[in-house]
């Protein structure tokens, strides 16, 4: 019985308790109350996006020779700190070390070559060209004053040779009829005979024949020498010397004959035979050399002819100006030269291909390092075979840092390439920041339990030795931020028919407000939005009604 009258109890209080709340609701006119404000001023909204990432080396590179070799040499091993450049593996190559050295020889052949060419065109050019501007007077002069000199010349040649005829004869008379007069007897008229038995019965013959024939020869020579003077004519000189040389020739042909007597066996006891044969061999070299002179003045003045003749009909060209043909043939000349330096040019070209792909395969057997960083493999060893494309050794940055963050695809939007970050390192807690950057945001997605993520890279801005490889890295990029803008709380939006409004507070009292549509920018981690237009620097807005 008395738990009844309580639970009565109880269902009285509440009935009261409804019917004051109604009456209050019921003078109250059914309004709203405001619980919360908010004055619109300029703040600084900050956007970002956080992620969790892992530290890796900015760049691990893995090396692989293209060719296959023996290895011949190791520049470092794992651990070692190595330089851009460095060599870390190489092999075999002194044959083609030998085919380079011969092709860069080749190389600074050809320029010598082309250096050639383009001086002898160079020169043709300066020839054409004088060719087209014609002789100048004083061109004229130097090439009258060379033919001058030219001439001279040749006339100093010829005022040497009745000298040289006459030496020349003395030294043949008196080869054949002092030096030789022991040796035969008789006379021009009788006959001449060996004074002496030989064992080399037809040169005996031979010998004794030709010294008459010599002796007419010399008879015929000097009244040759008698009717030439000084004053004789060129032609008549140069038959001088002509059959001078013929005149030698023969008496040379008899003294080589006579000295055959000599070679075999004589009645001649030893000392006769060697002073026989000695002045043989006298009458021999000054006959010899007697020839010598006049075949030499013969020549001397065979050349100063041509000279001469040459010279005279460079005089008559400049003297008769640049004729067309010759301007055409200097043209043809020219563009022959120019042939040539573009040959050269193209077997320069050739050669240095040819070095540079020596040079090229020479650099393909070198694998150098092309960071500076540590090395994590080395799997090579001298004398050792390597096959093409299979890594050997490994290289990882010993002082640039990345980072490597999947992005989720709601957030990807915000982050741009040059974002910067703050970080911290499970490995040393929140109170070791470090800074870095986003370098690079990659196109394709990866997809991880169902949901889209974009892998991002953020490159550390400094080096710091208390980075490793591996790290968990807690990454707050900071993808925008504006200051001194209108902002608000983002709670007191309210989003009707695609619009965006905010409830004005018009009086003081706090309880009367109106909408008014508002055009929204950034929106910030910390909750708080930018507005770009719609409301004014310290008007009241509500965030929060309470119903």
């Amino acid at each position: 019985m008395k738990k009844l009258l309580s639970n009565k109890k109880l269902w009285v209080a509440a009935v009261v308790i409804i019917i004051i709340l109604v009456v209050v609701w019921a003078r109250a006119g059914g309004k709203k109350s405001v619980s919360d404000l908010f004055t619109v001023k300029k703040d600084t909204i900050t956007q970002e996006v956080s992620v969790t990432g892992t530290v890796k080396p900015a760049e691990d590179i893995k090396l692989a020779f293209e060719v296959s070799g023996r290895v011949g040499s190791l520049g470092a091993d794992i651990g070692d700190r190595v330089s851009a450049g460095q060599v870390l593996v190489g092999l075999e190559h002194s044959d083609l070390s030998a085919q380079l050295a011969s092709a860069r020889a080749a190389v600074e052949s050809a320029h010598a070559q082309q250096a050639q060419y383009q001086a002898a065109y160079e020169s043709q050019l300066a020839k054409l060209a004088a060719l087209r501007r014609g002789s100048r007077p004083e061109d004229i002069a130097v090439k009258q004053e060379e033919l001058k000199a030219a001439q001279q010349d040749l006339n100093n040649y010829y005022d040497d040779v009745v000298d040289t005829l006459s030496d020349a004869y003395t030294k043949s008379d008196d080869a054949v009829r002092n030096k030789l007069s022991s040796l035969f007897s008789g006379s021009v008229t009788t006959s001449y005979s060996l004074t002496f038995v030989t064992s080399d019965y037809q040169a005996g013959i031979d010998a004794a024949n030709q010294r008459s024939d010599v002796d007419r020869e010399l008879a015929v020579w000097r009244r040759q020498l008698d009717s030439v003077t000084s004053q004789s004519s060129q032609i008549s000189m140069d038959e001088a010397l002509q059959s001078g040389k013929n005149h030698l020739l023969s008496i040379k042909k008899f003294l080589e004959r006579t000295n055959d007597t000599l070679q075999t066996s004589t009645n001649l006891t030893t000392t006769n035979l060697d002073t026989y044969r000695s002045s043989v061999n006298t009458a021999r070299t000054n006959v010899v050399t007697a020839l010598g002179t006049v075949s030499a003045l013969e020549q001397n003045i065979s050349a100063q002819k041509a000279s001469v003749l040459k010279t005279q009909k460079e005089l008559d060209l400049k003297l008769s100006g640049s004729d067309p043909q010759d301007i055409a043939s200097g043209e043809a000349v020219v563009r022959q030269a120019v042939a040539f330096v573009q040959s050269a040019q193209a077997t320069v070209r050739q050669n240095e291909a040819n070095a540079g792909s020596v040079a090229a395969k020479i650099s393909k057997m070198t694998l150098t390092s092309p960071i500076d960083g540590v090395v994590t493999k080395q799997d090579a060893k001298v004398g050792q075979i390597v096959a093409p494309n299979v890594e050997i050794v490994g290289v990882i940055s010993d002082s640039n840092y990345e980072i490597k963050a999947d992005v989720p695809e709601v957030d990807i939007s915000k982050v741009k390439q040059g974002n910067e970050a703050d970080v911290t390192l499970d490995a040393y807690g929140n109170d070791s920041m470090f800074v870095a950057k986003v370098v690079k945001i990659e196109p394709a997605e990866t997809v991880i339990s169902g949901v889209i993520y974009y892998k991002v890279t953020l490159i550390f801005d400094k080096p710091d030795e208390r980075l490793k490889s591996g790290m968990t890295a807690n990454v707050v990029i900071k993808t925008a931020r504006k200051e001194s803008v209108l902002a608000i709380p983002q709670r007191a939006i309210v989003e009707e028919g695609g619009k965006k409004y905010v409830r004005v507070v018009e009086k003081n009292d706090g309880q009367n407000y109106v909408k008014k549509e508002v055009t929204t920018g950034l929106s910030g981690t910390s909750g708080m939005v930018e507005v770009l237009s719609g409301l004014s620097e310290g008007e009241t807005i509500i965030t929060f009604l309470k119903q």
